[in-house]
């Protein structure tokens, strides 16, 4: 195991929790229980700015702070923190020197990226670090433990943990453990405990323990497998002796974690063996830096450097420099020294210490011997700038790279001018930097070509300097330049031609949206399903965020009615359209946050952009349609249009839907009262009695007629009749159900279908329909005039089977309540 070949990159968790630095004390807390870290970091700006623990949460609530003040003021602040890209050894030496448990891991820019741990570390060691013959009582024999019954308050239990400092305290009963109350406890529990409940309320059961002739490795392992810190250790009895935690274990295998870290010496014997020349350095000065370790190549190539000065190897102002640099950046890689006819890559990581009384930093060093690389590549600079000359008078791409590193070696003006690139960057870069593929199946292209002759043809995607990612078109063939093999690749910038083809993909997609539109309105069978399918289309296949569509009367000049798709938006018109631009322009209407062009009545906010169109039927807008998205341009000239053509498309086929429904409304409704006529009836009853008789459910059927009707014409006058039936229907729809069908069977008499209704309940319904005409007279000028009616009621099964027996019994029932003295429900 290479703990210098390991990066803490390689161990990051993952997604971690983390929160903002001001919120409270309780969502922080509440993240940390739903993310089941143990922890929550808090951020400043995307980077970790402090940290919260279980444990925090114990201090906190036993010392009986608000949890709804800013977390920042309770959170550890002395967040040390470890680059990615930074080795194990690093990260251990870090947490040695600060003698801590978890790093935060950050990127180049000091972005947040995760949390390591010793526990993390403990995972990827070898085996035979531990020593296996060390068991579990060894370690907790040296120490008491601190335990509690099942009646202790919580209260209490929170004060011991807080004033020692522990995370767990296990609850015995004659020394068996009954339960475990530890920080993960208190945190699931915390914002609904009451500290005055037993610990009995909130601990863990039933509890994982181990052995304690148990060796400590099989304890590690039993922790890792229940992913837990700790174990209650018991006897051959089954009675507690102690508690063992993972930092337990970390001691334990070398007494001390400083000595934990002496059993990972051999990592040096490791570097030993490197062909390049790895040496330590201490920085005790600006103007000091002494060698404390070099490998055996360091001593076979350069001799004895222990306790010299590094500016005894290399030229004081070249180290000064890079010195300089180091300690600014942490990092350096591939720095040249020339020193004297020699040339020497050189690349340094600086570790800095907090304790500056012996040093103010560790330098490592591997520095690698390029002198000979060097002028082999004066040597074929020479011959390629006889190339040069060549391909600079071509528009295309060329570059030139080695096969075996993919170093650039030679370029035209056209590669400069394309990827904008200077020659000094492109001279110190290879055709990995630029080509931003799967370099696997690059390598391997290479590899084809060397070995087989081949000329690879395709598309790449190369990065330019700006950042962004062009397409081109590339021929690669092999060529040799002093007996290397390298690579000649010619590109051809084919961003236009990629433009023009997107932009045909783009049209045949709006086709295809706008064919595919057409053929689903074809089989449209109601406005509804219409708006419904074009609603979709915008929402779903454009994008549009929120779409409201105002129905519009055009008779009336008024919305009658308002139908709301995606996102809410609030409303700018309730009734009146008079002052809606798009009406009276019955032009589209497009608003962008930078345009001139707005609506005082839309209630969009500013920094969005909106867009509203008219639905035009035989020269009336019958609709508008009102949309808006978060994008400031999102309906620019290509959404536009295809908006204006499904509009323009959907326009006569609404006009059609709305022709058919209006013939169908009034091909099933009575013209005079608008309920439905008796063939419509007739219908439904049938359908229904089926359906009643499959599902084997009771239905009725009420038949009423107005009493004395012809008195009242005979007195009033026809047109005064024909106001009474129209009161009469307006009385009856009011008092039955949305499921229950009112229909006119013919002059003065009236059927209801009542569906899944028994007798009893239906006679309910003929009486509360009997009061309501009663109780509601038809007010005509200074007269009023008292309706009244007489009912007949039938169920199935048990007044008939059929349709002609069900309405035969409510017609001869009618009839006796006529007899009867009419204003009467008879049912039997």
């Amino acid at each position: 195991m290479n703990l210098l070949g390991i990066t803490v990159k390689e161990i990051i968790r993952g997604e971690e929790p983390q929160v903002r630095e001001d919120v409270p004390l309780k969502e922080a807390f509440s993240v940390m229980r739903e993310k089941g870290r143990g922890y929550v970091l808090l951020t400043r700006d995307g980077r970790p700015a402090g940290i919260l623990t279980e444990r925090d949460l114990v201090r906190l609530i036993n010392s009986g702070v608000d949890l709804r003040k800013p977390a920042y003021l309770y959170g550890n602040k002395e967040l040390i923190t470890c680059r990615a890209d930074r080795s194990l050894w690093h990260a251990l030496y870090l947490m040695l020197e600060n003698s801590i448990r978890r790093l935060a891991v950050v990127d180049y820019e000091n972005k947040f990226l995760g949390v390591i741990t010793v526990e993390d570390i403990l995972k990827v060691l070898e085996d035979d670090v531990f020593d296996r013959d060390l068991k579990v009582r060894d370690i907790i024999c040296k120490r008491k433990f601190t335990y509690v019954n099942r009646n202790t308050s919580i209260k209490e239990c929170l004060r011991i943990m807080d004033e020692k400092n522990i995370g767990a305290l296990p609850i015995l009963e004659n020394m068996i453990p009954v339960g475990i109350i530890t920080e993960s406890d208190i945190l699931k529990n915390f914002d609904d405990m009451d500290l005055s409940d037993s610990v009995e309320k909130y601990m863990s059961k039933p509890v994982i323990t181990v052995e304690e002739d148990k060796k400590v490795y099989e304890a590690l392992k039993i922790m890792e497998k229940q992913k837990i810190r700790r174990l209650v250790v018991v006897d051959n009895t089954g009675k507690v002796t102690g508690l063992i935690a993972v930092t337990d274990v970390l001691r334990a295998i070398g007494g001390d974690f400083k000595d934990f870290i002496q059993k990972l010496k051999h990592v040096k014997d490791i570097l030993d063996i490197f062909p390049e020349v790895v040496l330590e350095l201490v920085d005790r000065s600006f103007q000091e830096q002494i060698v404390i370790w070099q490998n055996k190549k360091a001593k076979e190539i350069l001799g004895n450097l222990l306790d010299k000065d590094i500016k005894e190897i290399f030229p004081e102002i070249q180290w000064i420099q890079f010195y300089t640099q180091l300690i600014k950046e942490g990092k350096i890689e591939r720095y040249k020294f020339y020193v004297n006819s020699s040339v020497y890559e050189v690349s340094a990581s600086y570790l800095p210490v907090e304790n500056k009384l012996y040093t103010n930093g560790k330098i490592n060093l591997l520095i690698r011997d390029i002198t000979k690389e060097e002028e082999q590549l004066k040597s074929t600079l020479r011959i390629i700038e006889n190339y040069r000359r060549i391909i600079n008078s071509t528009e295309d791409l060329m570059i030139i790279y080695e096969a075996s590193t993919g170093r650039i070696k030679l370029f035209n003006m056209a590669t400069l001018k394309t990827l904008a690139y200077t020659e000094e960057e492109l001279k110190k870069m290879t055709i990995f930097d630029i080509i931003q593929d799967d370099h696997s199946i690059i390598r391997n292209n290479i590899e084809r070509i060397v070995r087989e002759d081949v000329v690879i043809r395709g598309e790449r995607h190369y990065k330019r300097a700006y950042g962004d990612v062009i397409t081109v078109e590339v021929v690669a063939t092999k060529v040799e330049l002093e007996s290397t093999p390298h690579i000649l690749v010619v590109a051809r910038d084919i961003r236009e031609r990629k433009k023009m083809e997107e932009e045909l993909q783009e049209s045949y997609r709006r086709l295809r949206l706008l064919y595919d539109f057409t053929l689903a309105l074809n089989v449209c069978t109601s406005e509804g399903e219409a708006y419904n399918l074009l609603a979709k289309t915008l929402v779903e296949k454009l994008g549009v965020d929120s779409l409201t569509v105002y129905m519009i009367n055009p008779s009336l000049n008024r919305i009658s009615g308002i139908i709301h798709y995606g996102q809410d938006m609030q409303e700018c018109m309730e009734t009146d359209i008079d002052q809606c631009k798009v009406v009276l322009s019955t032009q589209p209407l497009v608003y962008t946050p930078d345009g001139l062009i707005d609506c005082p009545f839309s209630k969009v906010p500013r920094e969005f952009s909106y867009m509203c169109i008219p639905v035009v039927s035989s020269g009336r807008i019958i609709a508008v349609l009102s949309m808006f998205s978060k994008s400031k341009d999102y309906f620019g000239g290509i959404v536009k249009e295809l908006i204006e053509s499904l509009v323009n498309t959907f326009s006569p086929f609404i006009s059609n839907l709305r022709l058919i429904e209006i013939t169908r409304e009034l091909s099933i409704r009575d013209p005079l009262t608008n309920v439905y006529n008796r063939r419509f009836l007739m219908e439904v009853f049938e359908k229904e009695l089926e359906r009643s008789r499959r599902e084997k459910r009771q239905l009725s059927v009420v038949i009423f007629d107005l009493d004395d009707f012809k008195k009242l014409n005979d007195t009033h006058g026809h047109i005064i009749g024909d106001t009474a039936l129209k009161h009469v229907t307006t009385l009856v729809s009011n008092s039955i159900r949305a499921m229950d069908l009112l229909g006119r069977y013919g002059g003065e008499e009236f059927m209801i279908i009542l569906p899944s209704t028994t007798k009893e309940d239906a006679v309910k319904i003929s009486e509360r329909i009997r009061k309501a005409l009663k109780t509601n007279p038809l007010d005509i000028g200074d007269n009023r005039i008292f309706i009244s009616a007489s009912f007949g009621v039938a169920t199935f099964p048990e007044d008939g089977e059929s349709v002609e027996e069900l309405l035969k019994k409510a017609d001869e029932r009618l009839y006796k309540a006529k007899r009867e003295g009419k204003s009467k429900v008879v049912y039997r």
